[in-house]
């Protein structure tokens, strides 16, 4: 009879252990125990000397030369010669106050064949500024017809065109669907790439100076014959009516067309503070600020393409 007993009790355990383990989660438990797998990458740049940002957890990316080259230059019945060149980036650098972080997920979207998607979300630190380095054009060093032939560009050929210019930006999120596309676009039914977020302060642009280093044709009736520039103290782009912020709303696809973008959001305010024509070195060269209320570009499509 005790044997019976032990052997009672012990079935008990077992069967009110089995029981509680197979209860039914509420909401709040099983939102605790989903949404854990998945890749999340913390990229951290090296911290190294940079006039923007490298305090706080972040760092610095920088490339000492980017070169864009142009297979075929710009037809002679254009007015060009045939001749391969290369958009040059000189010190390219991108600084944060913090790690850019990536999660990436892979969804079976069960409503049936051909539904998964990888979706790729990137989180870009608060304070980020993007430095472009010179940008220039030069005669580019490929040989034409030579599949491994990029290397550089042809020594002392490089014009100015632009001194560097800093982007500060930041506090932006993309998130980014491959294969299938499930998400809602600001514009679009659905969309690639979903820009968003919010800048605080607003979207700045410093040091835009466009340079031509010929200037007018010299003759009797020109005025000037020296070369000179065009200087933008500062580019700030916010919300229309609230200078605090740029509230970020773009869709970013790809069709047959190109790289499409998408505008969305709402009205922005644009100001052109310190604008200057001609030597730009001197304060008199300056025609003041411009600034541009309400501009409305929303539901404007650029696409990016080759020709």
């Amino acid at each position: 009879m005790k044997l019976f007993t032990q052997l009672a009790l012990v079935s008990a355990i077992a069967v009110s252990g089995n029981a509680m383990a197979m209860q039914a989660l509420d909401d709040a438990q099983l939102a605790s125990t989903t949404g854990q797998d998945g890749i999340t990458l913390t990229i951290k740049p090296p911290v190294k000397p940079f006039a923007a940002l490298t305090a706080g957890a972040g760092g610095v990316i920088a490339i000492d030369n980017i070169y864009v080259h142009d297979k075929g230059g710009l037809a002679a019945a254009q007015g060009g010669t045939d001749t391969s060149g290369a958009i040059t980036l000189d010190g390219f650098a991108i600084a944060g106050n913090a790690p850019i972080v990536v999660k990436i997920d892979a969804d079976g979207n069960a409503t049936g064949t051909g539904g998964a998607f990888l979706n790729v979300n990137v989180a870009l630190p608060s304070e980020l500024i993007i430095r472009t380095g010179a940008i220039g054009v030069a005669q580019s060093n490929r040989t034409v017809g030579a599949a491994n032939s990029v290397r550089g560009i042809v020594a002392a050929s490089k014009n100015a065109i632009l001194d560097s210019i800093d982007v500060k930006l930041g506090g932006a999120t993309m998130n980014i669907q491959l294969g299938n596309q499930v998400q809602t676009g600001f514009v679009n039914a659905q969309t690639m790439i979903k820009v968003s977020g919010q800048i605080a302060n607003g979207l700045v642009i410093s040091g835009v100076t466009l340079k031509d280093t010929v200037g007018s044709a010299p003759s009797a009736t020109n005025l000037g014959s020296s070369g000179g520039q065009i200087k933008i103290g500062d580019i700030v782009v916010t919300d229309n009516g609230d200078l605090t912020k740029l509230t970020l709303a773009t869709d970013i696809d790809v069709s047959s067309q190109g790289l499409v973008l998408t505008m969305g959001g709402s009205k922005t305010d644009v100001l052109l503070a310190d604008v200057r024509l001609g030597d730009t070195t001197v304060a008199t060269s300056s025609i003041g600020d411009v600034e541009i209320v309400g501009l409305d570009m929303v539901g404007t499509q650029i696409a990016v393409t080759g020709h």
